[in-house]
């Protein structure tokens, strides 16, 4: 049959140099595909995290203004505590002396229903209704009894 002529040494070399610049575009195009892909990936990470730190510098001054509420107020609460308490030694001090006499105690009664009536005075009143008068004050009350049983008794001459 025939012969094939023997292969020609130029034309392998074509052929193999047209092999190698069609697998070079190749190549160059997939790396230019995946450099874009990789230019989108990292453009959409960016914008992102662009995103993310928009949204945490927002919750840290949300964060940092709350805190700045809560000290205000903090310190706020400690001014009035610290005038309460004084009102509170101020009205310990007022109320040192309860002891009151029955006309103290008859005149204040009178005057309860009143709003004019000073805090002393009231709990003072209150003290002696919840636990009764004083024992000065119960003394003098005996005292006065026997001396007013004595002049309404009729006197009784020794025969």
């Amino acid at each position: 049959m025939g012969t094939q002529p023997p292969p020609q040494k130029g034309a392998e070399k074509n052929v193999s140099k047209m092999t190698c610049f069609v697998w070079n575009v190749t190549l160059q195009f997939h790396c230019n595909v995946t450099l874009k892909c990789f230019a989108c990936v990292q453009s959409r990470l960016d914008a992102q995290q662009t995103v993310n730190n928009d949204a945490m510098r927002r919750r840290q001054e949300a964060i940092a203004r709350e805190l700045d509420n809560i000290r205000r107020r903090q310190q706020q609460l400690e001014a009035t505590n610290e005038r309460l308490q004084e009102k509170a030694i101020d009205i310990r001090r007022s109320l040192t002396d309860l002891d009151l006499t029955d006309v103290q105690y008859q005149q204040l009664k009178i005057t309860s229903d009143d709003s004019d009536v000073a805090l002393k005075d009231f709990v003072a009143v209150c003290t002696t209704v919840a636990f009764g008068f004083p024992p000065k004050c119960l003394q003098l009350r005996v005292t006065y009894l026997t001396v007013f049983e004595c002049l309404c008794t009729p006197y009784q001459g020794v025969i």
